[in-house]
């Protein structure tokens, strides 16, 4: 037997992968933003703020892509109204 590409476990493991990933946007934004801000804090003598503001910035704007991108793979694999589940991959009636 010659396996597709196209088989049924390929695309839940790639939605699964693809919001595994979302986790590393997460936690990449904060850590990125609060070493902007331990950087600001050296340069300028400003304290905690720098840290304090660029890491919440980080952590809103990470969940703010972590919301989004999760709520468009529940739309994807939502139930359509034939049973089958929705997603790009699938042609849209109209």
């Amino acid at each position: 037997m010659t396996s597709s590409s196209s088989s049924p476990g390929k695309k839940p493991r790639r939605a699964q992968i693809r919001l595994a990933g979302l986790g590393v946007e997460l936690a990449a934004a904060v850590i990125g933003l609060t070493l902007l801000g331990i950087w600001i804090d050296r340069r300028y003598d400003s304290g905690p703020w720098g840290v304090l503001i660029c890491s919440s910035i980080g952590f809103v704007g990470g969940m703010y892509n972590f919301v989004r991108a999760a709520m468009r793979a529940a739309e994807e694999s939502a139930p359509t109204d034939d049973g089958t589940s929705g997603g790009p991959d699938e042609p849209e009636d109209g």
